[in-house]
């Protein structure tokens, strides 16, 4: 577990990364909400690399998106 505040659910001890899981019953809203949380888990302040799980449940048919992203720092002027 991550502590509150670092944007994302999980971080390992083993690779330096962090891990953001979210569920959806709409198939339609699968790629918004990979998009928001791919960005929410790249806003850790820990700057490491990100993978997302976005798991959609349906009558008709499930799915599951798996990524993986690279942090990188982005200097603001």
């Amino acid at each position: 577990m991550t502590n509150y505040g670092e944007r994302a659910d999980y971080r390992s001890v083993d690779v330096p990364s962090v891990l953001e899981i979210s569920g959806t019953e709409s198939l339609s809203e699968i790629t918004r909400r990979h998009r928001e949380k791919i960005a929410q888990a790249l806003e850790n302040p820990l700057g490491l690399d990100a993978y997302v799980v976005i798991c959609g449940f349906s009558d008709e048919k499930h799915r599951i998106r798996f990524s993986y992203h690279r942090w990188q720092h982005s200097s603001e002027v």
